[in-house]
């Protein structure tokens, strides 16, 4: 047994479960103060262990910050589906996963999207967005470049609303979000060029 799980009030896990549980605290931790700003000793903290015990799962804050990334984005693509399942209630799900997830939402779509280095994770998810909206709005908006359009402020336009209400601290429930967020995508979708 290491030593650090055997200090008092240390929990022994898992390998996979300390790895889970050293990337949600990771998560956390980026997501109130960024990749820059935010220490191993922060995350340490943050999951009660060492930053030893963290160096014996990721071998820098660099690692752990991707595969906190890539646990959120992975969660999101899950969530989201692809072209071929997307159907009214995507939406709904999209907006319950940054509900029941807000910090890993933040981490993904606010901290990363504007990190350089990191930036990539939330471009492919809006690729990947704007490809399925695309696809579904075929047959909704025949023009070709207005549909392309629509369909890259389509993720936008669903990510920016569900920062906003999770930093409004959550004022309506989120079958109220969701809903919101299908009107103001319908409306986009209605609208016709003169």
């Amino acid at each position: 047994m290491a030593p650090d799980d055997r200090t008092p009030g240390r929990t022994l896990l898992r390998r996979p479960e300390r790895r889970s549980q050293l990337i949600r605290a990771a998560t956390e931790a980026f997501a109130r103060n960024g990749f820059a700003a935010t220490s191993l000793d922060d995350i340490a903290e943050q999951a009660g262990v060492t930053k030893v015990l963290i160096y014996r799962h990721f071998a820098s804050k660099n690692e752990l910050y991707l595969a906190a990334l890539t646990d959120v984005r992975d969660r999101v693509r899950a969530v989201v589906g692809s072209a071929d399942s997307y159907t009214g209630d995507t939406v709904h799900a999209f907006v319950t996963a940054a509900d029941e997830d807000p910090d890993g939402f933040r981490l993904l779509f606010q901290h990363a999207a504007r990190e350089a280095a990191f930036s990539a994770y939330a471009a492919d998810l809006f690729s990947d967005a704007a490809h399925i909206a695309e696809t579904y709005l075929r047959d909704r908006v025949p023009q070709r470049a207005r549909r392309r359009w629509v369909a890259t402020l389509i993720p936008k336009i669903i990510v920016e609303i569900t920062l906003s209400w999770l930093e409004e601290g959550r004022p309506v429930p989120v079958a109220d979000l969701g809903s919101t967020v299908r009107a103001a995508l319908a409306a986009l979708v209605e609208v016709r060029a003169p």
